[in-house]
C-alpha cells in the first residue's frame, strides 16, 4: 500500500536536511521536518554536540530540545506555505505509515511500515516492517499517516531487533 502521489509529493517538501557542524572539520548531515513557518522538527542526539547548524546554507540554532524524549525544535529558513497537520490522537495498532529518507542525496518514501505499539507511559511508538528499510542515519525522518498528517520522526534503528524503530510521536499523549 502506498500513499497517494499528491500527499507523497506534499510530505517530500517537508523533508529537511540539516547539517550539523561538531568542530572546524567534522559534520554531517541529519534529517528534519518543517512543521511551522521556519521552525523544524528533529532529534536531539544529533544536534546536542553541534557547534553550528545550518539549513538551506543558511544558519539556523536550537530553540528548543528535550533531551530525555531525544527532539529538538530548529529555528531556520523553511519556507513552506501553511503549518505541518500533527497527529491529535496516538496512532492505533496496524496503522499504516510512511516515511520520507535522503539517501545519496536523494528523497524517497518509504511506505511499507506499520504502528506496532504506542507506549501510553512513555511518547514512544514503535513501527513495524517486514523487511525493515530505516538504517542507522535515518534518525528525524519526518513518518506520516497516509492522510498526510506527521504522526512522528524516527528517533533511531535498533539493531537488536531489525524489525522495529522506535519513533517519538509529533503529539505525545494526544495534545498537539
Amino acid at each position: 500500500m502506498k500513499p497517494h502521489a499528491d500527499i507523497a509529493e506534499h510530505c517530500l517538501s517537508l523533508h529537511r536536511t540539516i547539517a550539523v557542524k561538531e568542530t572546524p572539520r567534522s559534520g554531517f548531515a541529519t534529517n528534519g521536518v518543517a512543521i511551522r513557518h521556519n521552525l523544524v522538527l528533529t532529534t536531539y542526539h544529533a544536534i546536542e554536540d553541534a557547534t553550528d547548524i545550518f539549513m538551506d546554507v543558511e544558519r539556523a540554532t536550537c530553540v528548543d530540545c528535550h533531551w530525555s524524549y531525544d527532539f529538538s525544535l530548529v529555528r531556520g529558513v523553511t519556507r513552506i506555505k501553511q503549518p505541518t497537520p500533527i497527529i491529535c490522537e496516538p496512532p492505533q495498532h496496524g496503522e499504516p505509515v510512511f516515511v520520507v529518507l535522503r539517501r545519496r542525496s536523494k528523497l524517497q518514501v518509504v511506505s511499507d511500515l506499520r504502528i506496532k505499539s504506542f507506549g501510553l507511559q512513555t511518547p514512544y511508538a514503535r513501527l513495524a516492517a517486514d523487511d525493515t528499510p530505516l538504517k542507522q542515519g535515518d534518525s528525524g525522518s519526518p513518518i506520516f499517516a497516509f492522510d498526510g498528517i506527521l504522526v512522528g520522526i524516527v528517533q533511531m534503528v535498533e539493531t537488536a531487533n531489525p524489525g522495529c524503530l522506535p519513533c517519538i510521536p509529533a503529539s505525545p499523549g494526544g495534545s498537539p
